[in-house]
């Protein structure tokens, strides 16, 4: 996390059993395959949204504008190691996950101040595992 304390790390810390939990997000079929909805942070890379409720995610894509409005768009029940998978590639070109960000028009900065560092939340995923 960017700065001298994580803030979502007391989030990670009370998600106790992260591993054993199921995630949401947001996904379209490419015809490559399988399309995530990551987010341009404005020269500070991808960040993806991962949500832990399945309504949040579903709120998050009626606010998200352009993306919530491209026809195929869908929430996806994920598991750790399907989101670790991902996280590996085809996601590879993340460098943030953000966990339950919030439907607001703050714009893409806000997710800056709201992510972890795609390989600690890996290793967090993992290590519960």
């Amino acid at each position: 996390m960017r700065g001298s304390k994580d803030p979502n790390e007391s989030n990670l810390k009370k998600n106790r059993g992260l591993a054993q939990s199921s995630f949401w997000l947001i996904a379209d079929y490419q015809a490559s395959g399988l399309d995530v909805l990551t987010v341009d942070t404005e020269g500070d890379g991808r960040c993806l949204p991962v949500f832990s409720f399945e309504e949040e995610a579903e709120t998050f894509l009626q606010f998200w504008g352009e993306a919530g409005k491209k026809a195929g768009w869908w929430i996806k029940k994920a598991a750790p190691g399907e989101l670790v998978s991902l996280l590996l590639a085809p996601c590879a070109q993340v460098k943030w996950v953000a966990l339950d960000p919030l439907p607001l028009s703050f714009g893409r900065w806000m997710f800056t101040f709201f992510s972890v560092g795609r390989k600690r939340f890996m290793e967090d995923l993992l290590l519960e595992g």
